[in-house]
């Protein structure tokens, strides 16, 4: 992941799919914008003619992007729903956003990955901010 000069630094990545630009922080979380690197070789094979994001690639982007932010660099997130809404083609979408909302009371967090008024994935959990790993309950 290449990350711009407004976010914080990760590590750059040749053939990385994803470029993060446009963050934001506001009063209930943060929100990014994704660009999607279109000749990336994943999609030679996931799918030939037909290509889309693999769901995976979309948890770890969260994940990266959460690690991006101080409030939650080194917490653990708990994914207890990931939904895959709509597929998202690179060749009908250059970019999309992800929108991180908290609540600090309740330590449950948010994370959506949109265009305009289409939904991608929306991940559903919680952040212990004593532990940095992801979790999933199956």
């Amino acid at each position: 992941m290449i990350v711009n000069e407004n976010a914080r630094e990760i590590p750059a990545v040749n053939n990385d799919l994803f470029l993060m630009s446009g963050w934001q922080e506001n009063c209930k979380g943060y929100s990014v914008n994704i660009h999607i690197n279109k000749p990336h070789p994943i999609f030679e094979g996931h799918f030939p003619g037909n290509p889309i994001i693999p769901g995976v690639c979309l948890l770890v982007l969260f994940r990266k992007i959460l690690n991006c932010s101080e409030a939650f660099k080194s917490c653990r997130l708990n994914c207890d729903t990931m939904k895959f809404v709509n597929v998202l083609n690179p060749i009908l979408y250059d970019s999309f956003e992800v929108e991180i909302v908290s609540n600090s009371e309740t330590n449950k967090v948010k994370i959506e990955a949109k265009s305009d008024s289409t939904l991608f994935a929306v991940l559903l959990g919680s952040i212990n901010k004593h532990s940095y790993e992801m979790s999933i309950n199956l």
